[in-house]
């Protein structure tokens, strides 16, 4: 209730019969209950806050998510990076596996003709 609308809310009690004394203790009653209340204007202010608030949280949201991909991305190159030096690594190992195996296999092609040769040539008794 409005200071500007306490006067004529006790004039109106009055002049329903109340005395001055009842109608003032009863528009003071009501000027406490009604005093904490909202206001088209408090709300509007509260409203204007909410959105204000909830654009500032939408910003850092937002920035908050920007950096978390930059540094997903940032640890996907670098796990990446690792599996491929780890995978070149094994391609490296396979082929060098493969070179040791046939040069192996032709060693052992070569001394097996060297012993049947020298077995031909000096056969056992």
């Amino acid at each position: 209730m409005k200071a500007e609308e306490i006067i004529p809310a006790t004039h109106r009690l009055e002049q329903s019969g109340m005395n001055r004394n009842e109608a003032e203790a009863v528009v003071s009653e009501l000027q406490k209950v009604v005093a904490p209340l909202a206001t088209k204007d408090d709300l509007a202010r509260l409203g204007q806050s909410i959105r204000s608030d909830m654009g500032k949280m939408e910003k850092s949201i937002r920035f908050d998510m920007g950096t978390m991909e930059k540094s997903i991305r940032s640890d996907m190159k670098s796990m990446e990076k690792f599996i491929r030096s780890d995978m070149g690594t094994k391609v490296e190992l396979v082929k060098m596996e493969a070179r040791l195996f046939w040069r192996l296999s032709a060693m052992m092609i070569a001394v097996s003709g060297v012993v049947l040769s020298i077995l031909r040539l000096f056969p056992p008794a």
